[in-house]
């Protein structure tokens, strides 16, 4: 299919990669000065719109500077949410941050909770129970005190 200026793009990106998102795969061609451009057809994607060509530079992007981590910030928000979990452990069903803090850390550690949308499901549950085991903690995929702590000092980490 093409334009009057004979460039189109219609590529299913989300053949690149198993299990690539639609919203990953559009970063990643926006990260190429690629967007998309037929919002009913999200697949259809081209380095220029209707008046011109995309500002895309990687010389630019390169100079960027990248914004600083507030590593106190981060360290007392985990603690938070860690008292959070000492007084109620996180299990199936549960929902919030907290889960959401979790399943993040647990893919981060190689124990695939699937996405970290903040629901504690079948998946999240399996990911805590293998984690569980390796740690040689009771693998009762429950979230306790014991288990948060273990997540941010891993014995093997």
């Amino acid at each position: 299919m093409a334009q009057d200026d004979s460039f189109c793009y219609a590529v299913d990106f989300r053949l690149i990669g198993k299990g690539l998102s639609t919203w990953e795969c559009n970063n990643v061609a926006k990260e190429y000065g690629i967007h998309p451009t037929v919002k009913s057809e999200w697949w259809h994607h081209q380095p220029r719109n209707s008046s011109g060509w995309f500002d895309w530079d990687p010389e630019a992007k390169a100079d960027k500077v990248e914004p600083k981590l507030d590593w106190a910030g981060i360290l007392a928000h985990i603690k938070a949410l860690g008292d959070e979990v000492a007084r109620k452990a996180l299990r199936r069903g549960s929902r919030g941050d907290a889960v959401k803090t979790m399943q993040a850390r647990l893919g981060a550690l190689g124990f695939d909770a699937g996405p970290a949308d903040g629901v504690f499901g079948r998946g999240t549950r399996k990911a805590l129970r293998k984690f569980q085991r390796v740690e040689q903690l009771t693998a009762d995929g429950i979230c306790g005190k014991q288990t948060w702590a273990r997540l941010w000092n891993p014995e093997y980490a």
